[in-house]
């Protein structure tokens, strides 16, 4: 008979228990209610059952870190303190890591060592900042954790119907909070991340826990630089649709620009380019109306311009001198009225208009008389 059979049949049947015990756990696992009813008491249950099936079947570090690892993702969305599921976290991760540095044991007892010499304990990182930026291709969140690095796990969670977007979950280890009340639960106006939302779950040992709700479901990546954790959220894929610009509504044309309404005539006549009415639109001299006509002709006398106006009936006459006005007094240019009359008088005239009646010159009487006399004595 083989010596050794007893001692496989022995190890085979140890094997086979700590297997029963873990889909058993497993088993429980599964039957428990859904994350969104999860309860401080479904925690205790739970934690309770563990710690008796990982001692009844004697479990390693990698087994309990399994079921471990099954019952964070059960509880991550929970609102309520994760002390104790962490503390348990880390403290088999810590001897599954001490596992695999220590050599095989020796059959014989080692030789004593001397006792390790006390570490002083890690600094905290503090979570200090927050920062969602928006580029052409991707939309990007920075979290600022000094001193870093620090260690973080990346989750998600979907919605099995499709109907909502997923949720990006950070869970920061070893680091603090120490933010500003407003970047606690913020909403972030454009891009692919929609709200950013961050909470203590566990303060011995201290894990942050940050959601971020995404507006689409796009593909996301996580990286760590400087003590910076960076979560990037890409635009394109292939579930990215072209943006249709909206249209934009066209400018209101500006509103016709109303024609200064007249405010009646005057009149340019004599020796001027062009003698007639013009309107009176706006102000209006006694030279500007000169211009208006097309200038002086060449035989205008400039010194003798005279303006006619209407007074309650009345015609009333001035006469003006424009190289007097245009050399030394410009001030005396006069405003025209509705109505008024510019009278140039051409060089060479034999007659002129004074106090509103006609005089014939005495040298025309002259002539007239002459003429009378040399009629009698043919």
């Amino acid at each position: 008979m083989n010596p050794d059979l007893p001692r496989r049949s022995g190890a085979a049947a140890l094997r086979a228990a700590v297997f029963a015990g873990i889909l058993a756990l497993l088993a429980l696992l599964s039957a428990a209610p859904a994350p969104a009813a999860a309860t401080k008491k479904t925690l205790a249950r739970d934690m309770a059952y563990y710690y008796k099936v990982s001692k009844d079947k004697g479990l390693g570090p990698n087994d309990r870190l399994y079921i471990l690892d099954r019952l964070r993702k059960k509880y991550r969305d929970a609102d309520f303190d994760l002390t104790d599921l962490y503390r348990e976290i880390d403290r088999w991760s810590a001897a599954k890591a001490k596992l695999k540095k220590t050599a095989p044991a020796a059959e014989t007892e080692p030789p004593a060592q001397a006792p390790e010499k006390t570490r002083p304990a890690r600094r905290l990182a503090v979570l200090s900042d927050i920062l969602a930026t928006e580029s052409t291709g991707y939309s990007r969140l920075t979290l600022t954790a000094a001193p870093g690095p620090v260690e973080f796990d990346e989750d998600s969670a979907r919605d099995p119907a499709g109907a909502q977007p997923p949720v990006v979950l950070l869970y920061i280890r070893g680091a603090r909070e120490d933010l500003e009340p407003l970047l606690k639960n913020f909403r972030v106006k454009e891009g692919l991340i929609r709200q950013v939302q961050t909470r203590t779950v566990s303060a011995d040992p201290p894990v942050i826990k940050v959601s971020v709700s995404l507006r689409e479901d796009r593909p996301f990546r996580t990286e760590q630089s400087d003590g910076r954790i960076i979560l990037t959220v890409l635009k394109a894929g292939p579930t990215v649709q072209a943006a249709v610009p909206e249209p934009v509504p066209p400018e209101p044309a500006p509103p016709p620009a109303e024609a200064p309404k007249s405010k009646g005539s005057v009149y340019v006549l004599g020796a001027v380019k062009s003698p007639g009415p013009y309107e009176l639109s706006g102000d209006l001299t006694l030279m500007q109306s000169i211009y208006l006509a097309g200038g002086f002709d060449k035989d205008a006398k400039v010194d003798r311009i005279r303006l006619i106006r209407s007074d309650q009936g009345t015609k009333v006459s001035w006469e003006y001198d424009l190289n007097d006005i245009l050399k030394r007094r410009p001030e005396e240019d006069v405003q025209l009225k509705p109505g008024d009359q510019v009278l140039v008088p051409e060089k060479g005239s034999i007659t002129k208009r004074m106090g509103g009646r006609e005089r014939v010159l005495p040298w025309v009487g002259f002539l007239i008389s002459l003429g009378l006399v040399l009629g009698f004595l043919i």
